[in-house]
This record gives C-alpha cells, sequence and structure tokens, in this order.
C-alpha cells in the first residue's frame, strides 16, 4: 500500500470512528440522525467531508466492508421518516458503544474533574484520567467545541477572598487517597502545632474532607481502633510531613462512617456537647441582613427566626458547641447578641471585654 493509499484508509477509519460515536443508540423512540446532520457534525469536528461520503461510510459499516464491523459489535439501523430522510441510529444489539470516542460533553466532563476532583484522586485513578487529558486537550480545541473548552473558566470556588489557603501536597494526597481505596491503614509523621514537636501516628483512615481553607484528613489512631468505642480525630493536611501505606493491612472493622463523624462534629475544632443556642439581632440594616444569611444558610435543620415582643429578630437553633462556632460568633459579635446558653453567653462577653482592653492599650 503506498504512503497516500494508507494515510487514507487512516483518515476514513477516524472518521467512521468518530461517525459511530455521533449516532444515538436505540432507547425507546430515539429517531436517530440524518446523513445532513451528520456531515454537519463532522465537518464541524475536523472531518471535511461530503454529504455522499458520509452515505457511503454509513452504508459500508452496515452492509458489507473489508473491515468486518459487525464482528466489533457495530450493528447500524435506519428508517425513513415523514420528511422523506433515513435516519441512523445504533440498534439496541450494538455494542458499539465501547468504541466510544470522546465528545465535546465527555471532555468537559474530564476537564472539570481534573480541575476540580483532582487532590481526591487515588493514584491509580489520577494515572488513569491523566491518558484521558491529552485527547480532552484535542476535543476541546476542535471549532465545534470551543464553548465547553472555556465553559470551567467561567466559574471559580473561593474559599476565602482574604486568606491564600496553604498549598496541598500531592503525594500526601495520592496516598491518602490510595488508602482509602484500598482501606489499608497508614503511618503519618505529623507537625504538632500546639507541642511544636513532630509526632507519629498509627492511623485507621475514614475520610477526606476539605472545609474552608484546609484539607482534613479523618481518622481513627490505632490505639483506639479496636475498641468499642473510636475516638474520630482530624489531621491538617498541610501538618503532615510523611505519609505511607501500610500496605495489606486492612484497617479496623467497625470504624464510623464519614457521614457519620461529620454527624458528629468530628470535623469540627474541639466539637463538645449540643447545645440550645439562642441570638438577637442587632437592630438596622446590618442586623437584618445578617438574619437574611442566616435563613438562607441556617445553623441547623431545627433553626427558628421570629420577631419577639421588642421588634427585634431573634433566633434559635440546636448546634454542636466548638471552637469554630465560637470564632464565628465572636466575628459577629457587633450585630448579633447571644441569649442563650449562659455559658456560650459568659464566653461571648469576656472575648469583648478582653478585645477592647487589647485594643485601648
Amino acid at each position: 500500500m503506498s504512503k497516500n493509499g494508507k494515510q487514507g484508509t487512516e483518515k476514513t477509519l477516524l472518521r467512521r470512528f468518530a461517525l459511530l460515536d455521533r449516532l444515538p443508540v436505540n432507547a425507546g423512540n430515539a429517531c436517530g440522525l440524518s446523513v445532513a446532520e451528520l456531515t454537519t457534525h463532522l465537518n464541524a469536528n475536523g472531518y471535511t467531508c461530503a454529504r455522499r461520503t458520509v452515505e457511503r461510510d454509513l452504508e459500508a459499516m452496515h452492509l458489507t466492508d473489508r473491515l468486518d464491523w459487525r464482528a466489533l459489535g457495530v450493528h447500524l439501523e435506519s428508517q425513513t421518516h415523514s420528511d422523506g430522510a433515513a435516519r441512523w441510529r445504533h440498534a439496541a444489539s450494538s455494542k458499539a458503544v465501547l468504541l466510544k470516542a470522546l465528545t465535546g460533553d465527555d471532555a468537559l466532563l474530564l476537564s472539570l474533574l481534573e480541575k476540580e476532583l483532582k487532590y481526591f484522586l487515588p493514584m491509580s485513578v489520577a494515572a488513569s484520567l491523566s491518558h484521558y487529558l491529552e485527547a480532552t486537550r484535542r476535543v476541546l480545541a476542535l471549532p465545534g467545541n470551543q464553548s465547553a473548552s472555556s465553559f470551567h473558566e467561567r466559574f471559580r470556588v473561593i474559599a476565602d477572598p482574604v486568606l491564600v489557603p496553604p498549598e496541598p501536597d500531592v503525594a500526601h494526597l495520592q496516598e491518602i487517597n490510595e488508602a482509602l481505596l484500598r482501606q489499608e491503614q497508614l503511618d503519618m509523621q505529623y507537625w504538632s502545632s500546639s507541642a511544636k514537636i513532630e509526632k507519629r501516628y498509627r492511623l485507621h483512615p475514614i475520610g477526606l474532607v476539605k472545609q474552608g481553607l484546609f484539607y482534613w484528613l479523618v481518622a481513627v489512631k490505632d490505639e483506639t481502633a479496636h475498641g468499642s468505642a473510636p475516638t474520630v480525630q482530624t489531621f491538617k493536611l498541610n501538618r503532615i510531613n510523611a505519609i505511607a501505606r501500610r500496605q495489606q493491612e486492612i484497617v479496623a472493622a467497625g470504624l464510623p462512617t464519614l457521614a457519620a463523624a461529620l454527624d458528629g462534629g468530628g470535623v469540627q475544632f474541639f466539637p463538645g456537647a449540643m447545645i440550645s443556642l439562642r441570638a438577637r439581632f442587632a437592630p438596622g440594616r446590618s442586623g437584618t441582613e445578617l438574619c437574611e444569611n442566616y435563613r438562607e444558610a441556617p445553623l441547623s435543620k431545627d433553626q427558628q427566626i421570629f420577631v419577639d415582643d421588642d421588634g427585634q429578630f431573634q433566633l434559635r437553633a440546636t448546634v454542636r458547641e466548638s471552637h469554630q462556632l465560637l470564632w464565628m460568633l465572636q466575628g459577629q459579635a457587633n450585630l448579633m447578641r447571644i441569649l442563650e446558653p449562659p455559658t456560650l453567653k459568659e464566653k461571648i462577653d469576656r472575648y469583648l471585654s478582653t478585645a477592647v482592653a487589647f485594643q485601648a492599650a
């Protein structure tokens, strides 16, 4: 075969794969696509061809060809519709979806996955994804996929516009994700900011959480993992100095799920008991705006906002006491006054007195 003949054969084969990828699979009343629609699609995606070329491709794959398409699972069918045009689709018995090439939507999905979820992928999955990324970039660069190619640039998830989050160590994240995938234990060297020393732990990982600016490993230390009440703890990923899987050493049975750990306040800072919170919003526009924020994003499922006898908005909610909650309420102390419980009110009052004294010094 001459060089030109080989190139022509490869070009034909690629075009036919693209054609198969575009055809819908028979699903009930799926009507298929006409030759004109298929020709427009192919030309928009870099396959310069005439209508007659598409007709020959369909006939070759449907009837006879040097390549036995039926042996590959390709089973095409056509129906003539009221407009007189034949519409093509994969038959119900077709297995051509196994030959599926990347569409613009597929490429966009993989692009978003790589961009937004790459830190949550085990090494094996990340390696598989990397093989598709080059094809993803090629597909998104085609003229027909311009909207998809720019879509992921049109949104951002901003944790905090003031603070710069620490950059996670990708190798550490991948090792943790791999351990979660295989349900294996972890050995970790961790910097304790309170003790100012590095500590070593043997962990039974439960999950990985991104909360605000930080990634957190949710796990149980080995010394409590085998008891009747394993203690769930959280570890900031940016404080991990080294971490490695204990391969083939499976986590203990009976550990709480990540959902149970979250419901139990496991990722809150130093979680305490459940409390009945009651607070009054400051009068005026700023207090009302904060009140509306709590309507849109409530503190709990049982939260209630009502007008008290003085005409001011009050809030009631059952919440878990924690440093995280305390810091949030401290930051809003000029717009919301804590009424109950008394212990929490005292903490806010002490904070305000200390802040005034510090600022006046």
